[in-house]
C-alpha cells in the first residue's frame, strides 16, 4: 500500500487519566515504520468545531482514524459535517470505540455511525443480546462482549469472500486479534448492504455469542 497521510484523533481534550492520544503512541509509531505520515491530536478548541476536523475537508490527509472515547455528544454538528465532506471528497474514515456508551458521539455520523451499537442509543435489535456479557466487570453494562483477557488473543473468523484488509502480503489470512474483556459491537446498518460488509467476526468466550469486530464501508 502506498504511504498515506493519516490523522489520528480522539474525541476528548487531553486528560492525563483518560484515553488521551498519547495512549495510542505505539500505533502511531507502527504506522510511521510502515512509511506513513501520521499526525495525532486530542480534541482541540474550546467549543464548537474541532480545529483539526474543521480543516480536514481541504487538507491533504488521506485517512482519518477517529478514536471515540467520550461518553457524551462530543462531536458537534460542525465536526460531523466536516467528516462527511472529507468522505465525499474521497477520504477514508476509521471509527472505533469501546463498551457500553463509550464513544456514543459516533451515532451522529450518519449511516456509518449507525454501524455502532450502544447501550443508550442504537442498541442491537436482538433484545436477547441486550444483556451483560462480561460478568467479571459488573460496573460496565452491555454491550460488553468478553473475548478474552487484556494481553491475550482471540481466534477470529473471516467471512467469504476474504477482504484484502485481512490478508497478509504473502496471501495468508489473519487468524488472531488481540482480545479484550469488554468489547463493543458493530453491524452492517439497514440499507447499507450494497456498500458495507462484515470483515472479521469474533465471539464471546463467556456466552459464545458471535460479534462483528469490523465493518467496512
Amino acid at each position: 500500500m502506498p504511504p498515506k497521510r493519516i490523522l489520528l484523533k480522539t474525541t476528548i481534550h487531553g486528560v492525563e487519566d483518560d484515553w488521551h492520544i498519547g495512549r495510542f503512541s505505539m500505533l502511531c509509531e507502527a504506522l510511521e515504520r510502515q512509511g506513513h505520515h501520521v499526525e495525532s491530536y486530542d480534541r482541540r478548541g474550546s467549543s464548537g468545531a474541532d480545529a483539526d476536523l474543521a480543516a480536514l475537508p481541504e487538507s491533504d490527509f488521506h485517512q482519518l482514524w477517529l478514536f471515540a472515547v467520550d461518553v457524551t455528544d462530543a462531536l458537534t454538528r460542525s465536526d460531523v459535517e466536516a467528516i462527511q465532506q472529507f468522505r465525499r471528497r474521497g477520504g477514508g474514515v476509521l471509527t472505533t470505540r469501546d463498551h457500553e456508551d463509550l464513544g456514543a458521539s459516533l451515532a451522529g455520523l450518519g449511516v456509518f455511525g449507525r454501524a455502532h451499537h450502544f447501550h443508550s442509543s442504537n442498541p442491537e435489535p436482538d433484545i436477547s443480546r441486550q444483556a451483560i456479557d462480561d460478568r467479571e466487570t459488573r460496573s460496565i453494562s452491555w454491550p460488553n462482549y468478553h473475548t478474552g483477557a487484556n494481553g491475550d488473543y482471540q481466534r477470529v473468523q473471516l467471512p467469504d469472500p476474504t477482504h484484502e484488509l485481512v490478508q497478509r502480503e504473502d496471501g495468508s489470512r489473519l487468524e488472531f486479534l488481540p482480545a479484550h474483556p469488554h468489547e463493543g459491537v458493530v453491524s452492517v446498518p439497514p440499507g447499507a448492504e450494497s456498500f458495507a460488509t462484515e470483515v472479521i467476526r469474533g465471539s464471546s468466550d463467556v456466552t459464545g455469542n458471535a460479534l462483528n469486530i469490523l465493518s467496512l464501508k
